[in-house]
């Protein structure tokens, strides 16, 4: 059922109980919806232990996978679609789902900073962008969910331009330039 045609009414008939009893456990269909996704969604985990950098990037590539094999990527991206002209939703679904998930990202990031993995200036926020975001592609413009070993090339791959951040950038400026560099 598409979040468009649920409703409460029918989400209280199916638990036996009345609008009010589910009105005051959520006061909307999209903190219910929210909930329910960050409920059963997988949370990523990391190893606080050991190679800060190793124990991010398995731990980016198995929350990827446990997406996928969950199930709820599905309707996540099905919400994304419906939040694109609800804002309530759209701001459920960061205040519950998105932005706690992104703060784990974040601390590993951190931890992978503090060890020297990843440069000091590093946009937290685009890096997690450019690290998950071929989930997203794959399923939406490609029609194709992304097994462990796509992921893990992908996060590989992303993984060494964000390491090598500063170079790269310097590289493209200069080409760029014809020769001299502008940063």
């Amino acid at each position: 059922m598409s979040f468009a045609r649920l409703s409460m009414e029918l989400v209280a008939k199916r638990a036996g109980v009345g609008k009010p009893t589910v009105y005051r456990r959520w006061p909307s269909k999209a903190a219910l919806v929210a909930d329910a996704v960050a409920r059963f969604a997988p949370t990523p985990h990391f190893d606080p232990e050991g190679d800060a950098a190793e124990s991010a990037r398995r731990g980016l590539v198995s929350f990827a996978c446990a997406m996928v094999e969950s199930g709820i990527a599905h309707v996540l991206y099905s919400l994304l679609g419906e939040a694109m002209s609800d804002a309530d939703l759209a701001e459920t679904l960061r205040a519950r789902y998105f932005r706690p998930r992104q703060q784990v990202i974040e601390a590993a990031l951190r931890r992978c900073v503090a060890a020297g993995a990843l440069p000091p200036d590093l946009d937290l926020s685009s890096a997690i962008s450019l690290l998950l975001g071929p989930l997203l592609h794959g399923w939406i413009v490609r029609g194709t969910r992304l097994d462990e070993r796509q992921m893990t090339e992908l996060v590989t791959l992303v993984w060494a331009a964000l390491a090598n951040a500063a170079e790269v950038a310097d590289a493209v400026a200069t080409d760029i330039s014809g020769g001299q560099s502008s940063l």
